[in-house]
């Protein structure tokens, strides 16, 4: 899944560069919405047969399976991720994950895990979370031995992720 996320994002890259010179995000957020798909399947005739990428590209390029699959809970390469639904009642949380973005930590609980299908070929799992505003001490601190302590009240609006 790592790679085909990465490859996704080499392509982004590549058709950023067709844009402005300095595209605003706003810009690139739309074109993500509403252009990524057709874009990627005009690409896919242009791709040298040879490339190892191109199997996988086609598949995820038809996008996938109508039917997704909704889970609780998802276990990869030894780590565990639960919604925190699935966890507000017990003892032990796993609902809260760290992603650096650019040298900064961002801090979001897992609302969703989504598994998409593309017709066995491969599979993508999507975590929709609520991020912690990070660049303000309303939203992210540290306590006296270190811990980062998080509020929530404070998310980051959707739009500017």
């Amino acid at each position: 899944n790592q790679w085909i996320l990465g490859t996704k994002r080499s392509f982004l890259d590549e058709r950023l560069a067709f844009c402005s010179q300095e595209p605003s995000d706003k810009l690139k957020q739309k074109w993500l919405l509403e252009d990524f798909s057709r874009w990627l399947e005009q690409m896919v005739p242009n791709m040298d047969e040879n490339d190892p990428r191109l199997k996988v590209i086609r598949v995820v390029a038809q996008g996938p399976n109508s039917i997704a699959k909704r889970m609780k809970a998802f276990n990869i390469n030894g780590y565990k991720f639960h919604t925190q639904a699935r966890d507000e009642t017990k003892k032990a949380q796993n609902y809260g994950v760290m992603v650096e973005v650019d040298g900064k930590p961002y801090y979001g609980k897992i609302n969703d895990i989504i598994e998409l299908d593309y017709f066995f070929e491969c599979k993508v799992v999507l975590f929709r979370c609520d991020w912690v505003v990070i660049n303000s001490s309303r939203g992210r601190k540290e306590d006296k031995r270190g811990f980062t302590l998080l509020n929530f009240s404070h998310k980051i609006h959707r739009g500017t992720l």
